[in-house]
């Protein structure tokens, strides 16, 4: 009987492929696995960093005190509201309520009327300026008697050798030249007792100015500064009165500067009075005159002559006329002694 020994099976084909299979499924799932554990790590790494940087708390909102809280939510943002927040709001309606009932009770309130033309003009201003200077009543007028009467503004009437003007501002401008002397003085003498008449009967809220000329004009200043007209004051009539006393005749005469002074200080009235009807003004300043009275100041004229007058109508005249004013003739030789 022989023996055979045991016959070692070749493994099966079959048996062995599923092992196969199955060590390839565990090692691809480990390695799944792995790339898994090492992207959760890489996410959760990232995060904390983003969660470090941010900060804690509503950033954007500002801080509030403590009290109750109103949310607006609006689209894409929230307001947010405290009792302070109510309160401001609640003022500031009333405010606009307030301002608007005061603009109405304005709108119903009737207009007053102005008070420009309850006032004396102030206009004046000082020889050889451009300007006017204002002159106001001083304190000193003002205490005299009990304050400005309530004919404030208005004017009135007063004359030059028969010669009237009205208004309320009023300039004399009167020649001075050495032939006023002459007569043993009487020319000069009537005409500076004309001026004082005519000036005293001019009311305190009148204004006047004084000018005397010969180759330059001299302008009544009490005050320092420039000369401007003044308020009819009792004060300023006795300064007034002493300042045509001290007049003496001097010189020649240049009558175009003298009579500008006198209308820059934009009066009403101008007595211009002269017995010099030479050197006679030309064509050109006639037209230089009629440019400066802008305002359209009455300008009366006062001729002082030797006998009885010549014929013709002189610059004089035409001076009157075109600045509507009236003219006179006056001859010195009728003149009596002045008292």
């Amino acid at each position: 009987m022989s023996t055979q020994p045991p016959t070692t099976e070749a493994p099966d084909a079959r048996t062995s492929e599923p092992n196969r299979e199955g060590r390839g499924a565990r090692q691809r799932h480990r390695s799944a696995w792995a790339m898994s554990m090492a992207a959760h790590i890489v996410l959760f790494v990232v995060l904390g960093l983003l969660v470090r940087h941010v900060p804690q708390g509503a950033a954007d909102e500002p801080g509030r005190t403590a009290g109750i809280v109103l949310a607006q939510v609006s689209n894409n943002s929230t307001n947010y509201y405290s009792e302070a927040d109510s309160v401001v709001e609640a003022e500031t309606t009333e405010s606009a309520a307030a301002a608007a009932a005061s603009a109405m009770s304005q709108a119903q309130r009737p207009s007053l009327p102005s008070l420009d033309g309850l006032l004396p003009s102030v206009q004046g201003g000082a020889a050889g300026s451009t300007t006017g200077a204002g002159s106001l009543p001083d304190a000193t007028s003002l205490l005299e008697g009990s304050g400005l009467p309530g004919d404030i503004g208005q004017g009135t009437t007063t004359q030059v050798f028969g010669v009237q003007g009205s208004g309320s501002r009023f300039v004399y401008v009167f020649d001075r030249s050495s032939s006023m002397d002459d007569f043993a003085g009487r020319p000069l003498q009537v005409a500076k007792q004309e001026m004082v008449n005519s000036l005293f009967s001019l009311r305190r809220t009148n204004e006047f100015q004084i000018v005397f000329y010969n180759e330059r004009p001299t302008i009544f200043n009490p005050n320092a500064g420039p000369a401007t007209l003044l308020f009819a004051t009792d004060i300023h009539k006795e300064e007034a009165g002493r300042f045509i006393n001290s007049i003496r005749a001097r010189g020649g005469t240049q009558h175009l500067e003298a009579i500008e002074a006198a209308l820059r200080m934009n009066p009403d009235v101008i007595f211009f009075l002269t017995d010099a009807a030479e050197p006679q003004l030309t064509a050109e300043e006639l037209q230089l005159i009629d440019r400066w009275n802008r305002t359209a100041t009455t300008i009366n004229t006062i001729e002082f002559g030797i006998g009885p007058k010549r014929g013709g109508i002189n610059w004089l005249e035409l001076v009157a006329r075109q600045n509507n004013g009236q003219y006179v003739y006056k001859d010195v030789t009728e003149f009596r002694d002045a008292p």
